[in-house]
């Protein structure tokens, strides 16, 4: 399939399994929201899709190849909080440049 296929992703957080067997597919261009109780995954499967988490094993993949940063900088993704931006400094080691060294973007000033 071409656009983003997650196959079986599994990812504890200590004793916590967080992810035991995630698999879905997504098609180029698909709008999709991850709905579930809390704790089912949802978070963390974005977080591995997008690079922020490194999962125990599994396969993520965009068009049939390797998920990298060029395709990462492309992904939409909105969580559901926005508080991550809460008290963020630009430049001088808040949330803004630590996600922003996430994703290597250099900080303007």
């Amino acid at each position: 399939m071409s656009g983003l296929t997650v196959s079986d992703l599994r990812h504890a957080f200590g004793p916590v399994r967080a992810l035991d067997g995630v698999s879905l597919e997504v098609g180029a261009g698909e709008i999709v929201a991850l709905v579930g109780q809390n704790g089912a995954g949802k978070t963390t499967t974005m977080r591995a899709v997008m690079g922020i988490v490194r999962v125990d094993s599994g396969e993520m993949s965009w068009d049939r190849r390797a998920i990298g940063d060029d395709d990462r900088r492309r992904f939409g993704y909105m969580p559901e909080a926005a508080r991550v931006y809460a008290g963020a400094l630009i430049g001088g080691g808040g949330r803004l440049s630590w996600r922003a060294a996430l994703r290597r973007t250099p900080v303007r000033r």
